[in-house]
């Protein structure tokens, strides 16, 4: 049998969504054959071209990988025509050669249990007398005495608030190393910039992106599937944002980050009578708006801002 490659007629290079796909075709002729209408003269053929097409297209540095072939009749009883697929990742030319991702925005809002309003103040309500009103003589149940005037309890809402989320997609050859599936659970060591990957979004500041899934799949297996170092795999992962920081006026002056909040509260559920003065509160925003922190921050009297999920340099691992 003898194979002919790369002819012109039949062959292509396509790019879209992240993969790049080239077609090589070729003729196989003299082939071997028992009678006219011998059913096998495609097998032969399919074997042949196997045996010489390579695991890799050349010219592209073996990235694109052998992941399909057809073989059809040609004219003679003998000839048959070959196309073969070969797919790989389409790096994204603004990065550097990194993959390109493919993003989708399912922004929405989420509830969020939260003992701070949406400017930052810590939720409160007054209990007891009107100020300037004597306070009332008398005890609570249990026998706790009571003399004194308005006095805060502090409590907690479930409130809907924006939420970001943006799953991004992209191909890559081999299974995904752990610097990928690592950052699951881990937020952004750095602001991530504006760009074409966030469109024109203001850049979100450190711990203000959490990656909340990782995934992996094969999407064009191979001829050869048992080389998993060889398949192209699909990955994605998304993001989500926790919300916005909002000033009296309602608008936007930063992200919130993902700390989480406690409030100090006494065994009537009382917040202290100092935590509720204007410069406590200023504090607490100032808090809001400080850098992200894993673990706990106790710099405000009465309250704690928790960083319980780690920092991670997602450059590494997604090349933004």
């Amino acid at each position: 049998m003898d194979i002919k490659w790369d002819l012109i007629e039949g062959g292509r290079v396509e790019v879209g969504a992240g993969v790049l796909e080239v077609t090589r075709t070729a003729v196989v002729s003299n082939i071997p054959a028992r009678a006219q209408s011998d059913p096998f003269v495609l097998l032969r053929a399919l074997e042949r071209a196997m045996a010489t097409a390579g695991q890799a297209a050349p010219g592209t540095g073996g990235r694109a990988l052998l992941t399909g072939m057809v073989v059809s009749p040609a004219r003679g009883t003998n000839d048959a025509k070959v196309s073969a697929t070969f797919t790989a990742p389409s790096p994204d030319p603004g990065s550097g050669g990194a993959i390109r991702w493919v993003v989708e925005d399912s922004s929405t809002l989420a509830s969020d249990h939260s003992e701070l309003d949406v400017l930052g103040e810590p939720l409160h309500m007054l209990h007891g007398p009107a100020p300037g009103a004597g306070a009332p003589g008398g005890a609570f149940p249990g026998g706790v005495n009571m003399s004194l005037g308005p006095v805060p309890y502090p409590f907690g809402l479930n409130i809907l608030r924006p939420r970001r989320v943006l799953s991004v997609n992209g191909y890559l050859i081999g299974k995904p190393d752990a610097v990928v599936l690592d950052a699951l659970g881990c937020v952004n060591d750095r602001p991530w910039p504006t760009g074409s990957l966030f469109r024109n979004d203001p850049p979100k500041r450190m711990g203000a992106w959490l990656c909340s899934e990782v995934t992996s799949s094969v999407e064009r297996p191979g001829l050869m599937p048992h080389v998993l170092s060889r398949q192209l795999y699909r990955v994605s992962a998304r993001f989500m944002t926790k919300g916005r920081i909002l000033n009296k006026a309602g608008r936007q002056v930063g992200d919130r980050d993902w700390s989480d909040w406690g409030v100090y509260k006494n065994i009537l559920g009382r917040l202290a009578a100092d935590m509720t003065e204007k410069k406590t509160v200023e504090a607490v925003k100032a808090l809001m708006l400080a850098e992200y922190k894993v673990g706990q921050d106790h710099s405000i009297p009465g309250y704690t801002k928790v960083g319980n999920y780690g920092i991670y340099p997602m450059r590494d691992a997604f090349g933004f």
